[in-house]
């Protein structure tokens, strides 16, 4: 076999190797988000709000006694773990870009705590929005609290209105390729910042939409996350000019 010969064979299986790799580029990130899901089918702990009327039964009054209630059936221990458990299951796909760009300092260790950092960051502005986003839900359905649908269909309106807004188009595209700023700072400092400023844009993209759960409890919820995780998914992946993005990264 001659020279040439052997070497495009070797050129040939570095294309497949190639082809493979980036083809399983995206397991470190998806391996852990099913078994987040798996976890969220068999282990779930879903925040719940009983229907209870204060005084004279009016709406306000009633608050009080109401998140007195569920925070006695919802430690926050276990609540906090499950949204924790909810946010590796639908947005660890989606930061396959971000991490890339954490990633590119070619010092494994640094590499390994600039990533630590960032989804510390990331997750922090995001368990701080889903605090926002079960408070606001959680009164939604004490004031809808006589309709089954009203409040559901109420949180399906603000964010169907949200997906056509100019500012939802802005974060949704920062937060799938704004590029990591250059900065005085450690490595590790400015992944955290880069963490922020995702989370930050992805909270703006998507809290609409991740509202939505929480107007449901049990299974209902289970499926409202999936169809919601879905919709994120093509959001960030499945428009072709996003593709061709991701394809030269």
């Amino acid at each position: 076999m001659s020279d040439a010969t052997l070497a495009t064979d070797h050129g040939a299986d570095i294309i497949v190797i190639g082809q493979a790799a980036r083809r399983w580029r995206h397991w470190p990130l998806v391996a852990p988000s099913l078994c987040a899901w798996a976890l969220l089918l068999s282990w779930s702990i879903i925040p719940t709000l009983p229907d209870l009327c204060g005084p004279g039964g009016h709406f306000w009054t009633s608050v009080p006694a109401s998140f007195a209630t569920a925070l006695r059936i919802n430690p926050l221990s276990p609540l906090f773990l499950s949204w924790l458990v909810m946010l590796c299951a639908m947005m660890l796909p989606l930061l396959h870009v971000p991490l890339m760009q954490v990633r590119a300092n070619n010092d494994a260790r640094r590499d390994a705590a600039a990533v630590a950092f960032f989804l510390i960051a990331y997750v922090t502005v995001w368990m701080a929005a889903i605090v926002i986003l079960v408070t606001l839900t959680s009164l939604l359905r004490l004031a809808t609290a006589s309709s089954a649908l009203a409040g559901p269909l109420i949180a399906l309106g603000v964010a169907a209105a949200w997906q056509t807004t100019p500012v939802k188009r802005r974060c949704l595209h920062r937060c799938g390729v704004a590029p990591m700023p250059r900065s005085s700072l450690a490595h590790e400092l400015t992944a955290a910042r880069h963490g922020v400023m995702i989370a930050g844009a992805c909270v703006g993209s998507c809290w609409a939409l991740m509202a939505l759960p929480f107007c449901f409890e049990g299974t209902p919820h289970l499926l409202v996350m999936a169809a919601i995780a879905l919709i994120m998914l093509y959001e960030r992946y499945g428009r072709p000019e996003r593709m061709a993005g991701l394809r030269q990264e």
